[in-house]
């Protein structure tokens, strides 16, 4: 389903104040139609092949294991002096530890570590909000991160 649909989608359905939510739905062969009170959305379904995403997502072997409540704890910290335009966080792994730093306008940087039981070496940088929304959604005690190197993607995963 192509992006623009789902917000044109959310928009109809924010607008739609008489109605109860119901979103009428009908697939033909090459299109999709929405029927939200007396509007219709009609889109052409995404006719792409995918790349295998295995393929550049990082392998499994190299995944560190982190505590979500200290890392949380750590963000919720450092964001309080964030640059309010970067929004970025630095995320770097240290043997023993994660390293969470902000740099602030005018008030100073902020520097969290967080025990991690593993010896990898990387540094990269994640947008705050992101970071904040995922470690807000996982659950359980850890969560997993893998990266290649700083140019690759990242994964997260909640147990």
């Amino acid at each position: 389903l192509p992006r623009k649909t789902l917000q044109e989608l959310r928009l109809l359905l924010r607008e739609e104040e008489d109605g109860d939510g119901t979103v009428g739905f009908t697939r033909g062969e090459n299109h999709l139609f929405f029927d939200i009170g007396a509007r219709q959305v009609v889109s052409r379904t995404v006719d792409a092949k995918f790349p295998a995403y295995e393929r550049v997502m990082p392998a499994a072997d190299g995944a560190v294991s982190l505590d979500l409540a200290a890392t949380a704890g750590a963000l919720k910290r450092v964001s309080l002096v964030m640059d309010v335009i970067a929004k970025k966080v630095g995320f770097k792994l240290e043997p023993g530890l994660l390293v969470l730093e902000a740099v602030g306008s005018g008030i100073g940087d902020a520097v969290e570590r967080v025990a991690a039981a593993h010896d990898r070496q990387h540094v990269t940088a994640f947008d705050r909000q992101y970071l904040a929304e995922f470690l807000d959604a996982a659950g359980g005690t850890t969560f997993t991160f893998a990266q290649k190197d700083a140019n690759s993607p990242a994964v997260f995963l909640a147990p």
